[in-house]
C-alpha cells in the first residue's frame, strides 16, 4: 500500500513551507469505513486519524455518490529535460497573418513557463490549472 506524504519546502527566506498531506485512496476508504460502523462518531474518527472532520465528511459524501476515486489525486510523472542554461529561441520575423507567437508566464519562486507557437487556448488554460494545483 502507498503511504501518504507531507511535502515540506522552503521559501526564499529559508522558512519551512508545509503543503497539504496527500492521502491514498485506500486510506480514505479505510477512514470512511470506520465512520460507517455502528455507533461511530465522524468527529472521533477524524480526531483519531488527525484529519479535519470536514475533510472526512467530504470523503464520505463522495464515496456515497461513487465519485471518491475521481477526486483522489493521482500523481503523474512528466518528462523533464535539464540543461545548464535556459533555452531561448532565436528571434525570427513573423509572416503577416501567422498564428505563431510566444507567451511567457513568470511566477514567483523561479517558475517560468514559455509557450511558443500556435497553441489552443484550452491547452494554455490546462497548463495554468496544473501549475496552480502544484503550487
Amino acid at each position: 500500500m502507498d503511504t501518504s506524504t507531507v511535502v515540506v519546502e522552503r521559501d526564499q527566506a529559508g522558512r519551512r513551507k508545509v503543503r497539504r498531506r496527500l492521502y491514498t485512496l485506500e486510506e480514505k476508504l479505510r477512514v470512511v469505513a470506520e465512520t460507517n460502523e455502528a455507533g461511530a462518531s465522524l468527529a472521533q474518527v477524524a480526531r483519531r486519524h488527525g484529519i479535519n472532520a470536514n475533510l472526512v465528511f467530504n470523503w464520505r459524501r463522495q464515496h456515497q455518490h461513487g465519485v471518491l476515486e475521481q477526486h483522489t489525486r493521482k500523481l503523474k510523472l512528466l518528462p523533464v529535460r535539464v540543461s545548464d542554461s535556459p533555452v531561448v529561441p532565436e528571434p525570427r520575423e513573423r509572416e503577416p497573418g501567422s498564428d505563431d507567437g510566444r507567451i511567457e508566464i513568470i511566477f514567483s519562486g523561479d517558475l517560468r513557463i514559455a509557450i511558443i507557437g500556435s497553441v489552443a487556448p484550452e491547452r494554455v488554460e490546462h497548463v495554468i490549472t496544473l501549475v496552480r494545483r502544484a503550487s
